[in-house]
């Protein structure tokens, strides 16, 4: 079956439905022959889309405008949120998913984040899915329906005639502003440092925000799809709440994966960036092996995920341990626990212990996040905040690193480093370049504007 013919079939269920009473989400799915979501995504006009793709790419979503969904402007308890989730889940249609993230828990909101909100879940009215090896078109719709002619507009307006994949070619940009500047940034790490050696605080992940004005719009979904990143073993999420905002994230850093009461976390902590030739990407590699300051950072991680585990887990176990996981441009210390929940124990449960970590706010981290909150001058918004779905009898949640967000002509790209005492402001300052380079390595400046 096509993507049209699809289409029809849908159109004929939407129909079915319109006098159906009881109040839900039902799902309507049709396999089709193979599509490429992100292609599909990249192809239509709507003013609200999700994209979603495994670390391993062997679930992929590409979905637009709203079944349904929850917004929170500002502060909210994880419990509330996932309570209104359940309330639209079932086991009739366990594959439903909503999609959404929340920002980092800091007070404040800029007007770039605006849009966002402190939180935005929804499952997508209509859905490009690849799941293995197959795909599938998929129409979510809330009942009883209020408006059915609506909903069949908006799929009429679906394209079946997908653009053609192009290369992502460099995009020029007019001006740069980084938030701290590079004086600023020793300047408040030297005050950190100090502080971290006087015992006042243990580690404090400092960011920082830097701005590009584009000459021309960057192409959002031609840089997920650039062959340098097929294979990597990240995340890819991209969430557009309204016409002229969109948030990119391209993350290695899962916060949990829960299947039924099966379990996964992860400590992702300690960086370095990848060599230009292969003998100098092992150099690379041993050097983040066997750097003590690298393994302070990572341990403190990898043990307090431990000892959480153990307050929630029956049983659980250290899949892989301290080992390297290589990115496009940074490779990091790698630790993965797997367990088995304590009955009882619900997502809000897992995300409010293990959310945030030491690896993206510092520690203690209420301490650290005391700090953040008076040292950086700028909202993290949806930065380093948790990324990611919730279904029936499973959930999973990343961390939003590696980002960008997009807003008219200006892309906000943001980077951290995690502080303790042995840290170097000169390296961790070129560690905040390298964490942004899967964007400005299509970014030139262009000169004759000045």
């Amino acid at each position: 079956m096509n993507l049209e013919d699809a289409k029809r079939k849908i159109k004929e269920e939407l129909y079915k439905l319109r006098h159906e009473s009881r109040e839900g989400i039902i799902r309507i799915a049709f396999e089709i022959e193979p599509c490429d979501p992100l292609l599909w995504l990249r192809s239509q006009d709507f003013q609200k889309c999700i994209y979603w793709k495994s670390r391993d790419s062997d679930f992929i979503c590409a979905g637009i405008e709203e079944a349904i969904f929850i917004r929170e402007k500002k502060s909210f308890k994880y419990r509330d949120i996932f309570s209104k989730i359940r309330k639209f889940l079932s086991t009739v249609y366990p594959e439903i998913r909503f999609y959404g993230g929340m920002r980092f828990p800091i007070k404040n909101i800029d007007s770039e984040w605006r849009d966002f909100g402190s939180l935005y879940f929804f499952v997508p009215l209509f859905e490009l899915i690849n799941k293995g090896l197959k795909s599938y078109f998929v129409c979510n719709v809330k009942t009883p329906i209020k408006d059915v002619e609506a909903i069949l507009k908006k799929l009429d307006s679906i394209k079946t005639c997908l653009d053609s994949r192009k290369p992502l070619t460099s995009i020029n940009y007019t001006g740069r502003e980084d938030i701290p500047d590079k004086e600023q940034w020793k300047k408040k790490l030297k005050e950190a440092i100090e502080q971290i050696r006087k015992n006042e605080i243990i580690k404090v992940v400092l960011a920082r925000r830097s701005s590009f004005k584009l000459k021309k719009p960057f192409d959002p979904f031609l840089l997920l799809a650039d062959p340098k990143y097929k294979g990597e073993r990240a995340y890819h999420f991209l969430i557009k709440p309204s016409s002229h905002a969109m948030f990119l994230s391209m993350s290695p850093e899962r916060i949990f994966l829960r299947k039924a009461d099966n379990l996964e976390a992860e400590a992702v902590a300690g960086t370095r960036k990848r060599g230009v030739t292969e003998q100098e990407d092992e150099v690379l590699s041993l050097e983040l092996k066997k750097s003590r300051k690298e393994l302070t950072e990572h341990r403190l991680v990898s043990e307090l995920l431990r000892k959480k585990l153990a307050s929630i887990c029956t049983t659980f176990q250290v899949k892989e341990k301290e080992t390297i996981l290589k990115l496009s441009y940074m490779q990091h210390l790698y630790t993965s626990f797997s367990g088995k929940l304590k009955r009882g124990v619900s997502d809000s449960d897992i995300i409010s212990l293990l959310y945030p970590n030491p690896a993206i706010a510092g520690y203690p981290v209420k301490y650290a996040l005391r700090k953040i909150e008076e040292m950086e001058e700028f909202d993290r918004g949806w930065y380093s905040g948790p990324f990611g779905w919730v279904a029936q009898d499973c959930a999973e949640f990343v961390v939003s690193i590696r980002s960008g967000l997009f807003v008219k002509d200006t892309l906000y790209l943001y980077s951290g480093a995690g502080i303790v005492s042995e840290s170097d402001p000169e390296m961790e300052w070129e560690e905040l370049n390298y964490k942004i380079q899967n964007f400005t390595s299509f970014l030139s400046y262009d000169s004759s504007s000045c």
